[in-house]
């Protein structure tokens, strides 16, 4: 399947108390991707989480935090594209698909730093959650 979705619930366990979560404990793929992708942008002294208008600004470093990011779905969706058997090609598009909600999603942030005039740290965690929540999503059939 995708390197990025590594969770199951299959594997439910409950927790001690209401509203606990026990997922978030163990990492996964995307985690080290992302940590690496961060680091990137930490060694040319770019901090994703403060300097979000920094990095939209800047479209080198956006195409590097975003190659970063996706290159791992990129070569899934490739190989899903060159398997013609059994169901893995529908599968091919996904990085199509999560490279321009990527790009909607800067498209919007630079729409909303021109009403707000600086970007709010929060922001900078839309790239992550926007990539696995799509991914899992499209996978959850």
């Amino acid at each position: 399947m995708l390197n990025f979705l590594t969770e199951s619930t299959k594997d439910f366990k409950e927790s001690d108390t209401i509203g606990a979560f026990s997922l978030g404990q163990g990492k996964n793929d995307f985690d080290s991707i992302y940590e690496s992708a961060y680091n990137d942008l930490l060694s040319m002294n770019v901090d994703p989480m403060v300097d979000v208008n920094t990095i939209i600004k800047n479209e080198p470093i956006l195409e590097s935090f975003k190659d970063a990011l996706l290159a791992p779905l990129k070569e899934d969706c490739d190989r899903f594209a060159a398997d013609t058997t059994g169901d893995s090609s529908r599968y091919a598009s996904l990085y199509e698909q999560t490279s321009a909600l990527f790009d909607n999603c800067v498209d919007d942030m630079v729409t909303e730093s021109t009403r707000v005039g600086q970007l709010l740290p929060i922001k900078a965690v839309d790239f992550p959650v926007l990539i696995k929540q799509n991914l899992a999503l499209a996978t959850k059939d």
